[in-house]
């Protein structure tokens, strides 16, 4: 709250006083509109779905969360300017891996063979390092790559 400029009287602030006339009046429908709003945002709740990463001699196993796979996946594809990736998705049957499909956005005038190539070694590498069971069954996890978008500059900045 202000106080004007006389000292004696408080003056409220423009933003606080509609910040009160808005608390004052409910919209009608407001909660079921609220309700909405908080439904549809629990929805986009990321999917976890744990992968296994190894089994050790003694039984004991370690999983990883597809969340993580995917941030980690996510960082290293926006390491180059040629490419970005739009959507990340992960296939997992019981706690296997199969499939990792990438989105991509793709810089103007980039041979799309060749950078799709280049993200499924750069997709395989990365699960290498955080799956090491899937050093020797390399060909079971599939890189699905889908160019979405081509655009002028970084696609990384759009």
């Amino acid at each position: 709250m202000a106080v004007n400029g006389q000292g004696t009287e408080p003056v409220m602030d423009p933003l606080e006083r509609a910040t009160a006339v808005a608390r004052e009046t409910e919209p009608s429908g407001w909660a079921v509109i609220a309700d909405d709003v908080m439904r549809r945002a629990r929805q986009l709740r990321r999917q976890d779905d744990p992968i296994l990463a190894d089994v050790r001699p003694d039984g004991s196993r370690t999983v990883v969360s597809s969340r993580v796979v995917v941030d980690l996946l996510r960082t290293d594809l926006t390491q180059d300017a040629s490419y970005a990736p739009d959507d990340l998705t992960l296939t997992v049957t019981g706690e296997r891996l199969d499939t990792v499909g990438v989105a991509l956005v793709a810089a103007f005038g980039v041979d799309l063979v060749t950078m799709a190539d280049d993200v499924r070694a750069r997709v395989l590498a990365v699960l290498e390092g955080l799956l090491p069971r899937l050093a020797d069954a390399r060909e079971q996890v599939s890189v699905d790559v889908a160019v979405v978008d081509v655009v002028d500059g970084d696609p990384r900045r759009v």
